[in-house]
């Protein structure tokens, strides 16, 4: 058996499980709530976005604002009330481990892209989704500035302000638009790495290569066709989590960066059309893809 039929078999095995546990869920309720919690938070976002916010500076290149810590009370209070039982995993209160169980938990991104948002930038967006035995059920994406709102209920499509999405048709890189970031890390090393793979995708060669700021935005832009791949290493999963539900019900291809079954705790992701994917892949591994990060 070969190790891509293997992916795909445990793939199936995982989301049977998922989809068992899920009985005993209303996904049409957690869809109501995290759309009412991402349009709650979205609101907070837009009264501070372009004006003077406290800037809490988690790191230098990792910042944390008041508005953040507003947005990710909010949800956890909001969903707290509907679903007293389930877990809640947030950016801003993770404490060094994921420790995220089969249960029904909440993964929240109460601000992708801070540091957009800090400067003033558009590409920023609230991300929440309902995982259940590791797998996202349910997952928003909200970025109030455009009022661009994705949205996923697993089986049913992937939508954008309710028109059914999907991925582009491009089918070469020269033509073809790819999204990745520096992240966070600014060890030399990392850095280097993520240097030497752009410019192999560079000169490969591609349309454009963009560092646009929100992992979940840049997903999102795969799913809706406006982006053609999308790859990164160093995400946690309330980066991942909606967006990656969002993807696949769109009928984008997710994996690992070396076409592995994909996971939200693992912390390297590629997306892309199914033309563009195993292109970006190749070239990607032929450059040296770097080890799954640690989790801090």
């Amino acid at each position: 058996m070969t190790v891509a039929v293997l992916s795909e078999v445990r793939s199936f095995l995982t989301m049977s499980a998922a989809e068992e546990a899920t009985k005993e869920v209303d996904l049409d309720l957690a869809l109501q709530v995290a759309i009412e919690g991402a349009k709650g938070a979205g609101g907070l976002i837009l009264k501070s976005f372009r004006k003077d916010v406290v800037n809490k500076k988690k790191s230098l290149t990792d910042p944390v604002t008041e508005v953040d810590l507003a947005c990710e009370d909010l949800l956890r209070a909001l969903i707290a009330k509907h679903f007293p039982t389930h877990k809640f995993l947030g950016e801003e209160s993770f404490e060094g481990s994921y420790n995220l169980s089969d249960d029904p938990t909440w993964v929240v991104d109460p601000i992708d892209g801070t540091a957009n948002f800090v400067h003033g930038l558009q590409w920023t967006c609230v991300s929440v989704a309902l995982v259940v035995d590791k797998m996202p059920m349910v997952g928003v994406v909200f970025n109030p500035v455009t009022q661009e709102m994705y949205k996923a209920v697993r089986g049913k499509g992937a939508f954008m302000n309710d028109e059914k999405i999907s991925p582009s048709q491009v089918e070469d890189m020269p033509s073809a638009c790819i999204c990745t970031e520096f992240g966070a890390n600014r060890d030399p090393e990392v850095v280097q790495k993520k240097v030497d793979i752009m410019h192999k995708v560079i000169q490969s060669p591609v349309q454009a290569l963009r560092c646009l700021g929100s992992c979940a935005l840049n997903m999102c832009a795969v799913a809706s066709g406006n982006v053609d791949g999308y790859y990164e290493w160093g995400m946690h999963p309330w980066d991942v989590a909606a967006a990656f539900l969002i993807c696949t019900e769109a009928g984008a291809v997710v994996t690992d960066l070396d076409g592995s079954a994909f996971s939200i705790t693992a912390r390297r992701t590629l997306v892309a059309n199914a033309k563009i994917q195993p292109q970006l892949k190749k070239i990607i591994m032929d450059a040296g893809a770097p080890m799954q990060p640690s989790v801090n």
